[in-house]
This record gives structure tokens, sequence and C-alpha cells, in this order.
């Protein structure tokens, strides 16, 4: 992680638990938590053999067997790997499909810009939803998604004109269901042991080291433009985001 910005490894411990704050924003509209049980940072040494001159397929494997031989005793569903290396064939991210509970069940997500993790979340949404089962929206007619620059699990992981998909497919909620009707997914309706350092955005709770908390991320742009659902932080160009003298995110001092 000093190779990351500089960052330390408290920011770096941060960040991942921002991440994956926001990946379980997106993962609460199938009525699923993304939970964190275990962080591990590597300072000074590549403990996976982790190789940006060598494919992303070979580094899955690297990570898979590090997280087997290593790791076994973390009782998890998946293991994801957030990486600032970049690979030779460009990839933001891969993934074992159809093998969340097991031992394979692995991703890497690629952090591509430090300062914009809602990237990185979506990537490794992607990444666990392929784990579990859920198939590319591409190329099949049944799929409809909400949103006009794509869903999660379109084929290009960033949307079309680079606008961040956060939603879910109607094609990702019949895969999903049907991991959970063959037994494939028995592990996730367990509740897991959660990191002690967990905040909640999202919970609708302002909470220490918030400014806002406007709940869901469709929730935040119908009732509460003024507050960044992935940070429960003030939007730039926002003063405020409640209260009488908050006027389209303006204070009034003449209220």
């Amino acid at each position: 992680f000093e190779k990351r910005n500089g960052s330390t490894r408290s920011e770096v411990v941060h960040d991942a638990i921002q991440v994956a704050n926001i990946a379980d924003l997106y993962f609460r509209t199938l009525n699923t938590r993304v939970s964190i049980v275990y962080i591990e940072t590597w300072q000074g040494s590549n403990q996976a053999l982790i190789d940006k001159s060598e494919d992303i397929s070979r580094a899955l494997l690297n990570f898979n067997d590090y997280t087997s031989r290593k790791l076994y005793r973390v009782e998890k569903d998946t293991a994801q790997l957030l990486t600032g290396v970049m690979f030779k064939g460009g990839e933001a991210g891969m993934s074992v499909p159809e093998t969340v509970c097991t031992d394979k069940s692995v991703g890497i997500s690629v952090d591509v810009n430090a300062y914009e993790l809602h990237l990185l979340a979506g990537t490794m949404a992607h990444m666990i939803g392929h784990n579990i089962g859920m198939g590319h929206d591409g190329g099949r007619e049944e799929c409809f998604c909400r949103d006009w620059h794509g869903c999660i699990m379109a084929q290009s992981i960033v949307g079309l004109e680079n606008v961040q998909p956060y939603k879910f497919s109607e094609c990702s909620r019949v895969d999903y269901n049907s991991a959970l009707r063959t037994g494939h997914g028995l592990c996730l309706l367990n509740k897991p042991n959660q990191l002690e350092v967990r905040r909640s955005c999202g919970n609708r709770v302002i909470e220490e080291g918030e400014d806002c908390d406007c709940g869901l991320i469709q929730e935040c742009q119908e009732n509460d433009p003024c507050c960044d659902p992935y940070t429960c932080k003030l939007k730039k160009e926002s003063e405020c985001a409640t209260g009488e003298c908050c006027v389209e995110c303006k204070v009034n001092d003449g209220f």
C-alpha cells in the first residue's frame, strides 16, 4: 500500500471499508448485505505473487492459491483482492464464476483511481456478482435495466458516457434467485461477524464522520440532492443538506 499514492495503512483500510459500504448499497436492492469480516494489507512484499507483466487470469489463480493456503480459517463467503496493479491486458477485474461459498470464490478488482472509490466499488460488486452466478446483461433479450447508462453486470463495467452503474438488472435478479434456489448460495443466508470499525453510510443515520445520510442512492436522488450517497458527505457545491435554513443546498441567511 506504500505504492498507492503514498497512502498509509490506516488510509488503505479506511478506503477498503468505504468500498465495501458502497458495494453494500448496491446489493441492498437484492435484499443482501456486503459485510467485511477480515481485511489484510500487504506492505513491502507481494504475498500472492501478483505480477503486472502476467495475465490477470494468472494473478487470479495465484490469489486463489494464496487464500486457500493462508486464509482458510477465515469464515468468508468470498475473498476480493483490491489492487493498484494495472495488468497488461488492461482489465478492470476478473473473478471465478458460480463459486460463492467455496474456497474458489475469489475476485480481483483494479483500483484505477484512488480518489473515486465508487468506481472500485462498482467493479467489486460486478466481480461478486459473477462469484454468485450472475452473467453479463449483454445479448440477453429478457434483460431490463432501468438506467440508460447500464447496470452493474453490463459487459462494460464503466457505463455509457462513463456514468457508473449502481443498479442490478432484472437478469441479475433472476440469476441471483436461481443460485439461491439451487443451493449454491446457502452461505449468504447467515449473518457473518462484522468488523467493529464498519460504518453504515446509507442507513439514514448521521454517524461520526458523516455530514449527511440520505439512505439508498435512488432515495438520495429523489429526496436529498445535496448529499453524496457514496460518502455521506456534502456535495462539493452544497453548503447544507437539511434544516429550515437550508434552501436548495444553500444556507439562507435571511430565513
